[in-house]
């Protein structure tokens, strides 16, 4: 019995860390005898030091009558305890099929993406899963036989999130056997989950199949050399995320484009460095990271490597990829084409693209900023900047705000007509960028091709002559 005590408190002790008086933590809470231990031990914690615990259970209805059971028993023992339950039934195999993903990965999915709903709801930033080390072996020999990399090995987190939401495995480090002795002792029920047995599973064939000829094989427990594995990859991986970051923050630039790297320092960084820094680029612009395979990031490097300029790996979720101003950038696809915005004298427009137009009457011309197109360079490189051109028009003028069409044509002061596709390519603009570039026109005329001259039929005389005309000053400006 001192065994069990000292079993039992060393459990509670392992979860104490993570707790905090007058919060609110969920546990996800599946019927099982791990999670159905996990809520004894927070309930006994909750009411020693003075926090709530609400128990989520999704019915993921693969079992017909048994996963309705399993909701029916976990909401009694939430009665019994005095524990909000919330519950909520879900056709997985219908959503696995819709999203192409299999059954286990599909009920992962839902699963964390309800939690962190729910969560959100009861004004909880945590959740408490009953994963154990033996769960963490078979994590660590699953990802090995899919090819993963150091951070597949260094296997779960005692802390991770999922978005906004904290992620606790506080028993990562603690035996199946121990939880099973308290289980035991305390003559808890719990629910037999069938699924368990099913070998068409890829951690039920490794468990039941796999991990016990490898036992038999090298005549001893294969789960302590696995954890050792997943400890030591987990120190090898934190050194080269803890080097990757550190460079990525003192080097990445953020603008319209994304996130900008530069090319020459990401050519001098090692390669696993490198992998790294891009995966950083990667999640800071779009978290769902079972996208980024090794191969996406192989392809992904050797562009960044390569002299082209256009990137032929794809990636889902509207991602842009490509190179700028010896830079590479990778951010979300944005729209930010300008469909023909009126706007008056001393009126102000604020493009999708972070851009404040604005035309004002002045009385006198003063220095114009940006004659070449090269605020666009600035703004590409995440730079604050201006534009400033003055022009002479008619009273009362009205005048459009679009962004560049097929076939326009602009002639600035003292320049030759040229195709504005041509003039954009002789300032290397992105062709993220190029759409953000506002044209201002009068009538069916250009006025100004935002950063270069204004065109010459616009120009300001040197000498203002007696006519209807005004002086006008155009300015753009960025706001990040």
């Amino acid at each position: 019995m001192k065994k069990f005590r000292h079993d039992f408190e060393s459990l509670n002790n392992s979860i104490l860390p993570f707790l905090e008086k007058d919060k609110t933590y969920c546990i996800g809470l599946s019927g099982g005898s791990d999670s159905v231990l996990l809520l004894h031990s927070l309930h006994k914690l909750s009411l020693e030091h003075n926090f709530k615990i609400a128990a989520l259970h999704l019915n993921h209805s693969l079992r017909g009558d048994e996963s309705e059971g399993d909701a029916t028993f976990c909401k009694e023992i939430c009665k019994n305890l005095d524990i909000k339950f919330i519950t909520k039934k879900v056709d997985i195999k219908k959503f696995a099929k819709n999203n192409k993903f299999s059954i286990e990965d599909a009920a992962r999915k839902y699963r964390y993406r309800w939690f962190a709903r729910t969560c959100k709801k009861l004004n909880a930033d945590s959740i408490f899963i009953a994963h154990h080390a033996d769960d963490q072996a078979e994590t660590v020999l699953l990802r090995l036989f899919r090819g993963t990399g150091l951070k597949g090995l260094a296997g779960m987190k005692k802390t991770t999130f999922f978005g906004k939401l904290k992620i606790v495995r506080p028993w990562l480090n603690i035996s199946r056997s121990i939880l099973d002795d308290n289980i035991e002792r305390m003559k808890l029920q719990f629910r037999y989950d069938s699924s368990n047995s099913d070998t068409h599973f890829d951690r039920n064939w490794l468990r039941h199949n796999l991990v016990p000829k490898l036992n038999e094989h090298f005549k001893s427990n294969i789960k302590g050399r696995l954890l050792r594995t997943a400890a030591i990859s987990a120190e090898a991986y934190d050194f080269i995320s803890q080097h990757a970051e550190e460079t990525f923050y003192k080097h990445r630039r953020k603008s319209p484009l994304g996130n900008l790297f530069p090319l020459k320092v990401f050519k001098k960084l090692h390669p696993a460095v490198q992998n790294a820094v891009l995966m950083l680029m990667l999640e800071t612009i779009n978290s769902n990271q079972s996208q980024f395979s090794y191969k996406s990031i192989t392809g992904l490097k050797m562009f960044a490597l390569s002299d082209s300029l256009h990137c032929p790996q794809e990636f889902s979720g509207n991602i842009s990829i490509g190179k700028a101003y010896n830079h590479l950038f990778i951010g979300q696809k944005k729209d930010f084409k300008i469909n023909n915005i009126k706007i008056t004298i001393d009126d102000t427009f604020l493009s999708k693209s972070g851009l404040v137009i604005s035309i004002e009457q002045v009385e006198h011309r003063e220095e114009s900023i940006s004659s070449n197109g090269e605020a666009w360079k600035e703004i590409a490189l995440g730079n604050k900047t201006e534009m400033i051109q003055y022009a002479s028009i008619p009273k009362q003028s009205v005048f459009n705000i679009r962004s560049r069409k097929n076939g326009d044509r602009y002639t600035p002061i003292n320049g030759k007509k040229s195709k504005i596709k041509n003039i954009f390519i002789t300032a290397h603009i992105p062709q993220q960028l190029k759409a953000a570039i506002p044209i201002i026109e009068l009538g069916n005329e250009i006025v100004w091709l935002s950063g270069w001259r204004i065109a010459n039929k616009f120009k300001v005389p040197t000498i203002q002559p007696q006519t209807q005309n005004i002086l006008i000053k155009l300015k753009i400006s960025t706001i990040y």
